[in-house]
């Protein structure tokens, strides 16, 4: 074959391979703007369906607690102890206010955080909305930033991979690691989230309300030593809602929390196996001495 073949041969096998690496370019960018058309259409559809209804048992609320609707900012509190999902809004420069509480209908697992891939659990901490499914199995759903910061770095401090994803909040009265509080609670939330803003929405879960009491929790036989940290890091966030009716927490000492600036730290009662005795954490113990003294994982009861 001579050389001006041989460069014809390549020019056409060159043009060739250009073509169909943009047909297959094209082809993708018309898959995502039809996905995107799609969404934005179901969106459009389930608004229209669900805005007006969710404005008019939200409102009362709203006004008892004097924030504008829709608020400049939302809160989600989900308790797993108490299955309840409180809602919290402010407006700007405002502090946050109670708005309305809704039953949490279904969350598999146990108490405790989530650990790896297909352990059924509900994550625990401190999580941001990221994805608004108007097209959910679940009526609606509500997808949360999981696995956060905290859940990647303690991951890979102590080996763990294939921590899970695809956690949401969601209607319908059955869940497998995700919050079930059935249709008619997300068809409230669901509009009121899309008004403010996924960007403009925190997810707080909890084992129960740090606010009320110390907690006592139970986990098994051992408990991740990175544990107590996670509690104090959602006792902090939670600090910062009033309680609901001016709820007077229990078993809790006067001094138990002061401002943030004099913040004290809840007591967490841990067992350690080996010594078979109780050691509570607080701010003269700081975690990070604890945990030097505690190697072993823990089972916090």
């Amino acid at each position: 074959m001579t050389l001006l073949k041989k460069q014809t041969v390549a020019l056409r096998l060159f043009l060739i391979g250009f073509a169909v690496m943009t047909c297959l370019l094209c082809l993708g960018c018309a898959a995502s703007s039809c996905s995107n058309q799609a969404w934005q259409h179901e969106m459009q559809i389930k608004l229209a369906s669900y805005s007006r209804s969710s404005r008019a048992h939200l409102m009362p609320a709203f006004r008892k607690a004097k924030v504008h609707y829709p608020p400049k900012r939302l809160a989600l509190l989900a308790f797993k102890e108490s299955c309840q999902l409180e809602l919290y809004a402010r407006n700007r420069h405002q502090h946050w206010h109670y708005i309305k509480s809704f039953p949490i209908l279904a969350a598999s697992g146990r108490l405790g955080p989530k650990l790896r891939r297909g352990d059924k659990q509900v994550p625990e901490g401190v999580y941001r909305i990221i994805l608004l499914n108007p097209s959910s199995h679940f009526d609606l759903s509500m997808e949360l930033s999981y696995p956060n910061a905290f859940d990647r770095r303690e991951a890979f401090l102590f080996h763990r991979h294939h921590l899970g994803n695809n956690i949401f909040i969601h209607g319908s009265t059955h869940s497998v690691g995700c919050i079930a509080i059935g249709d008619a609670a997300i068809e409230e939330l669901f509009p009121l989230v899309a008004a403010v803003g996924v960007h403009r929405t925190t997810v707080i879960i909890a084992p129960d309300d740090f606010r009320r009491q110390s907690f006592h929790f139970h986990y098994g036989p051992q408990s991740p030593p990175w544990l107590p940290d996670l509690y104090h890091q959602i006792a902090l966030e939670l600090w910062k809602f009033p309680l609901p009716h001016a709820d007077i927490p229990r078993n809790v000492g006067n001094n138990f929390y002061g401002s943030m600036k004099n913040l004290k730290c809840p007591s967490y009662f841990v067992h350690v196996p080996k010594k078979k005795s109780t050691v509570v954490l607080n701010c003269e113990n700081p975690l990070h001495q604890w945990r030097g003294e505690c190697q072993k994982e823990l089972s916090i009861r």
